[in-house]
């Protein structure tokens, strides 16, 4: 086969399309630029069904997150944003570190990433990227992207991205913030579908405190009765 492939260079001048022609099962293309590139981007308008392993330092993922107009690889730089996090993460745990000053100074490069992700969250224009930014947060599992978290949904007026909040808070077991703001939501929130999966989330916090208030939504009524459903998926 042969298959044209679009790449678009992004350096200090602007943006520059080169088109390479894939015809192997291996191929290398040298592309030439005046300048170190600020942003690439493969197959520019994703045209094909592929999956990319992209090389790429958190400084150039968190250009690519702020800048670029596509909202498909603004998803894929938070994706890889996190990746970044997690391997951090793991060679922090795995290493043996000379002193602690060499430990905490690596492991401010995770706090960095939780950073970027945080502030992007407040900048990013479209809701579907918002919303997969919420759910990377709550993977992280930290106060300041548990306060993050709560801090948008006050402000948030897309409810998907609330529903992904709520999503996201349930990853904080045990937490008492976020045993309170789901609770806050199932009493005040007006979309039926976000109260829902707040109750669900309470359940996955496995919060002492949760099970009572969840029973006692249960008669609560609601579309295809949604509520009852993801209470008991919470409670499971």
């Amino acid at each position: 086969f042969k298959m044209p492939v679009d790449v678009e260079i992004t350096d200090v001048k602007g943006k520059h399309m080169r088109r390479v022609w894939v015809s192997q099962q291996e191929d290398v293309f040298h592309l030439k630029c005046e300048s170190k590139p600020l942003m690439v981007c493969f197959d520019k308008g994703n045209w094909i069904i592929k999956t990319v392993h992209f090389s790429k330092s958190a400084q150039e993922w968190t250009y690519q997150l702020i800048n670029d107009e596509d909202i498909s690889e603004r998803i894929l730089a938070a994706q890889n944003l996190r990746l970044l996090q997690i391997k951090n993460d793991e060679y922090v745990a795995n290493r043996v570190f000379i002193n602690e000053k060499a430990k905490k100074h690596q492991m401010l490069v995770s706090s960095d990433i939780i950073k970027i992700l945080i502030e992007a969250l407040g900048a990013e224009p479209f809701w579907g990227v918002r919303s997969e930014i919420a759910k990377i947060l709550g993977e992280t599992k930290t106060i300041a992207a548990r306060d993050a978290l709560t801090k948008a949904y006050s402000v948030e007026k897309n409810a998907k991205v609330r529903l992904s909040i709520t999503q996201a808070m349930g990853n904080f077991e045990k937490d008492e913030t976020a045993l309170k703001f789901l609770k806050n939501v199932v009493e005040k929130e007006e979309a039926t579908y976000v109260v829902a999966e707040a109750l669900n989330s309470l359940g996955k916090t496995k919060h002492g405190k949760a099970f009572d208030f969840m029973t006692k939504n249960l008669n609560r009524p609601s579309h295809q009765s949604i509520i009852q459903q993801k209470i008991m998926e919470g409670l499971g």
